[in-house]
């Protein structure tokens, strides 16, 4: 079976068996939403903007009909279709630099520094961690990653 991949802020996997067919990387087109931290129960819809996770919010062409820079602040999101009957499933993060918050289901998993909409309110933090997941009843799981940065030329989930 083909390795599914993240298109259109959605990754599903619902034909998928993580004992036989091993772990899924989360890269591909996330929605992406520039200057707005969004609630972190909402759900992308189409027409919204998507960006390639990983990369630089700033790299030419990232995001269609926007002015957006190195600096700023902006929130991703996700939906991941699951297979029924889903075991306990974790989130491995390898390189996060920036201020961010990450969100599964509503829920603030795990933060690295200040999250803001300004340098001022804004603090990097360096992290990688691995998150048990919340999957216990339930069939999709919508991430939202909250993300700021004034420290570096590149801002986004690089």
């Amino acid at each position: 079976m083909p390795v599914p991949k993240v298109a259109a802020g959605e990754l599903d996997l619902r034909h998928w068996n993580f004992e036989r067919d091993g772990i899924v990387r989360l890269d591909g087109y996330w929605h992406f939403y520039w200057k707005n931290l969004i609630s972190p129960e909402r759900v992308g819809q189409a027409g919204d903007d998507t960006i390639l996770v990983p990369g630089a919010w700033n790299s030419p062409g990232s995001v269609d009909d926007e002015a957006v820079t190195s600096h700023g602040y902006a929130s991703y999101q996700l939906r991941v279709l699951l297979p029924q009957d889903t075991s306990r499933l974790a989130l491995k993060l390898i390189d996060i630099g920036e201020a961010f918050e990450l969100y599964v289901n509503g829920e603030l998993l795990h933060a690295g520094g200040e999250v803001g909409t300004n340098e001022a309110d804004s603090e990097p933090e360096y992290s990688r961690t691995v998150l048990l997941l919340p999957t216990d009843s339930v069939d999709e799981l919508n991430i939202v990653i909250h993300v700021s940065n004034y420290h570096y030329r590149s801002g986004g989930l690089w």
